[in-house]
């Protein structure tokens, strides 16, 4: 239950924050909200590097990943040496002097891309170069090991 002094008090306030000493109207200038990060989301292999930027033009005054790789305080990222497992990483650029506003980005990382020559005498693709990524779908499990 509120108390009838609570409503006075609140008035007051509300008065009072309207008034200016010259007798004019006093308004401040709204803050400008963090815009979104560009590139919004960026496809990097292992070892490549990615600046970000807010789209404002402005800076953010820290950066931060959830995930795999680094980035400098300029917003200049770099993926890590391997591919990360889940294979994203989120960008925040965050304004200490408004922590509620985080802008964000992703960066995904492609599954790697390689083949090598199929060993195997008594597979159909003997002799020919293949890749886990020809049997996304089939293959549950591959042995990589020298033949004796």
């Amino acid at each position: 239950m509120r108390h009838p002094t609570d409503l006075i008090i609140l008035t007051f306030v509300a008065l009072a924050s309207g008034c200016s000493g010259d007798g004019g109207s006093s308004t401040t200038a709204p803050v400008p909200k963090l815009t979104g990060i560009t590139p919004e989301i960026a496809v990097l292999n292992v070892g490549e590097m990615q600046r970000f930027a807010l789209e404002s033009g402005e800076s953010a005054s820290a950066w931060s990943v959830e995930g795999a790789g680094t980035i400098t305080p300029e917003g200049l990222y770099s993926a890590p040496a391997s591919v990360p497992w889940p294979r994203t990483a989120t960008i925040r650029a965050i304004d200490p002097a408004r922590p509620d506003e985080v802008a964000t980005a992703q960066v995904l990382f492609p599954e790697p891309s390689f083949s090598l020559k199929d060993e195997n005498t008594t597979s159909a693709t003997y002799g020919a170069q293949v890749s886990p990524r020809d049997h996304e779908d089939a293959i549950s499990a591959w042995y990589f090991g020298s033949a004796t």
